[in-house]
């Protein structure tokens, strides 16, 4: 079976010394975070000395965080990113699938997932009904989501669940309301297919459709799962997928490969002047 039958696939060892950086990026928006929470007195120790591995964990320990990704709004929007989403094995790879116009969506997520923590345990979904446009519910689009786990994963500290198939079901827009705060599919999407688990390692990608029904696994870890996504759609496809009217004007998009016009490929720096118009918060190289 293929990503047309399945609307999921693995693709292993894209990323590796490439990771270094977004790590980088992640300890110093947490680090900003810790230091913002002791200024408000929200918290009385820092973890200064405890490594990426630990210390958020620790810190929210402390004072209970309900943010469940860092995304473009934040101090997580960086050259990292960039390069992530700019990256040759990883475009290779949309491309092998939507083809060579590639537009970057803005809504990249970064995603510390706590040891024993629920609210960080999606249940099964497809990404479709959280984007709610007039046309995430059309087959005519696809909208791709990379997971990049920034360590290894498995059954022990979070790795997602796919279930082969659900591409073909079409978007299914009956959920409800969990107790930890989340949305639920309503459906026994279970009955319907075989739940797949697909344990990873750090730099391994996992794509899937917008259609594809997936979770996450609870942490029972002591560490945090650390992990990046990212999303894509065809270059010349109208953002009519998502709900928001002015989606690239909260998200900003940029082109990161076209074929037909190299000439609209968009730079680190111009992505940046992009995001600074919107946000105020332009980054050095």
């Amino acid at each position: 079976m293929g990503f047309a039958e399945d609307g999921y696939t693995v693709v292993k060892g894209v990323l590796a010394d490439e990771l270094v950086p977004i790590r980088s990026v992640i300890a110093a928006e947490v680090d900003r975070r810790t230091n913002e929470l002791y200024a408000k007195g929200k918290i009385t120790e820092k973890h200064e000395n405890l490594p990426l591995s630990v210390r958020w964990a620790e810190v929210c320990k402390q004072h209970k965080q309900t943010a469940f990704g860092w995304g473009t709004d934040t101090g997580i929007f960086s050259k990292a990113v960039y390069d992530l989403c700019s990256h040759p094995g990883v475009l290779d790879v949309v491309e092998s699938i939507i083809g060579p116009e590639i537009l970057v969506n803005g809504d990249f997520s970064v995603r510390p997932k706590l040891p024993h923590e629920a609210y960080t345990t999606l249940p099964w979904h497809q990404d479709g009904y959280y984007y709610g446009g007039r046309d995430a519910g059309s087959k005519d689009f696809i909208v791709l989501s990379i997971w990049v786990p920034l360590v290894d994963v498995d059954e022990r500290n979070g790795c997602l669940q796919v279930i082969p198939g659900s591409t073909n079901w079409g978007l299914i827009n009956d959920y409800v309301k969990t107790e930890g705060g989340h949305v639920a599919c309503a459906a026994d999407v279970e009955a319907r297919g075989e739940v797949v688990t697909v344990p990873m390692k750090a730099g391994d990608l996992l794509v899937f459709d917008q259609f594809t029904f997936h979770r996450t696994l609870p942490n029972q870890a002591e560490e945090i799962r650390w992990s990046i996504d990212l999303r894509f759609s065809p270059a010349d496809q109208p953002l009519t997928w998502h709900n928001n009217a002015d989606f690239d004007g909260i998200c900003p998009c940029f082109i990161a490969r076209s074929k037909k016009n190299p000439d609209r490929v968009m730079s680190w720096e111009d992505w940046n002047a992009k995001h600074d118009r919107i946000y105020g918060t332009a980054k050095e190289a």
